[in-house]
């Protein structure tokens, strides 16, 4: 058996090693990944944001979600621009995303999920900056899989309210890592109008 599939020690599961050569193989990536824990605020976020946007962009286009309350949404939201009066696309309702929908829905599936796109991207950056200055290491590797798990990144795609309310979340818990209370406050309650 190759020595880096080898278990350090009996109780150890098969294939994992604790060895100095696996240790060795790995070191150039954690140094690489461990190096943007060092990189300026806006640099770090740019960079986040960057990279889960545009894993987003193929899926842009097809339509507004398979969830009839995204289709909804963008019903509330013609409903609103043609001058009609408020209703909610689903109880309790969540309308800073009814009214966002009013301007959205003219540019249909693709205007909307972009915008979808670019909330998650900017909730992964909030994410990363927020847990950098509570001492995680490795933020945004950490960030950016937490973007990629399949339901964050289906529903950073579609019309949908999840991805909206936790960005407005990341930004407020930002903004509590920046002792920011009052700026914390009103984008946890933006969040909360989207869900």
């Amino acid at each position: 058996m190759p020595s880096n599939l080898r278990s350090s020690s009996p109780g150890s599961p098969a294939g994992a090693s604790t060895s100095p050569e696996s240790e060795e193989t790995f070191s150039p990536i954690l140094k690489c990944l461990a190096s943007f824990d060092r990189w300026p605020d806006g640099r770090l976020f740019a960079l986040v944001a960057a990279i889960v946007l545009l894993t987003r962009v193929p899926w842009l286009g097809p339509g507004y979600g398979t969830d009839a309350d995204g289709w909804r949404l963008v019903l509330v939201g013609r409903t609103l621009a043609a001058g009609g009066h408020y209703a909610i696309a689903r109880p309790p309702g969540c309308p800073v995303l009814e009214f966002a929908a009013t301007g959205l829905q003219a540019g249909g599936p693709l205007a909307f999920n972009a915008v979808t796109a670019l909330f998650s991207a900017m909730g992964a950056g909030w994410l990363v900056l927020a847990m950098r200055r509570m001492g995680v290491r490795l933020a945004a590797p950490a960030g950016v899989a937490l973007a990629l798990s399949p339901v964050v990144y289906i529903n950073s795609v579609n019309a949908m309210d999840y991805v909206w309310a936790f960005t407005f979340a990341m930004a407020s818990l930002d903004a509590v890592t920046r002792r920011h209370p009052l700026t914390a406050g009103l984008l946890l309650g933006l969040g909360i109008g989207c869900r």
